[in-house]
């Protein structure tokens, strides 16, 4: 699988929803609609959303949704990766899979139909195993992302 990631730590792409620039907003949605247009023949492309920025999940919400209205049925792979390194403005734990900024994807299959644990890696032992047994019984319960 590919993964194409539209914004991180320190991008730009999240920040025109919370400043209200239409201008950027503009660029932004012919940017990503340029880039579905060009991807989209291919049917091994992770559209990561985030990774490891600051903004709030509306932010992501609105590029997932804008990525699936503009794929025009066609399936397409969409997750959210909010690792956040301390200081996290949401949660100390990044390592921890049952915090707020991993459960979002789960909260909204509609959106996400893919998701990324690869944090976990930064546990060990016991609580690597904890955590992947942990974030797989919430998948059991309500299959998703």
């Amino acid at each position: 699988m590919t993964k194409i990631a539209l914004f991180g730590a320190g991008g730009k792409m999240g920040r025109t929803l919370s400043n209200d620039d239409p201008v950027l907003m503009s660029y932004q949605n012919s940017y990503v609609s340029r880039m579905l247009q060009t991807c989209i023949e291919y049917d091994h492309v992770l559209y990561q959303i985030d990774n490891e920025s600051p903004f709030p999940f509306e932010v992501s919400d609105y590029w997932a949704n804008f990525i699936h209205n503009e794929a025009g049925g066609n399936q397409v792979y969409v997750c959210d990766s909010r690792r956040f390194h301390k200081p996290s403005p949401i949660f100390e734990n990044f390592r921890d899979l049952s915090n707020p900024e991993h459960k979002h994807p789960l909260s909204h299959p509609e959106i996400y139909n893919y998701t990324d644990i690869s944090q976990n890696g930064g546990n060990e032992g016991q609580a690597h195993y904890d955590n992947l047994v942990w974030f797989r019984s919430q998948l059991l319960d309500n299959p998703g992302p």
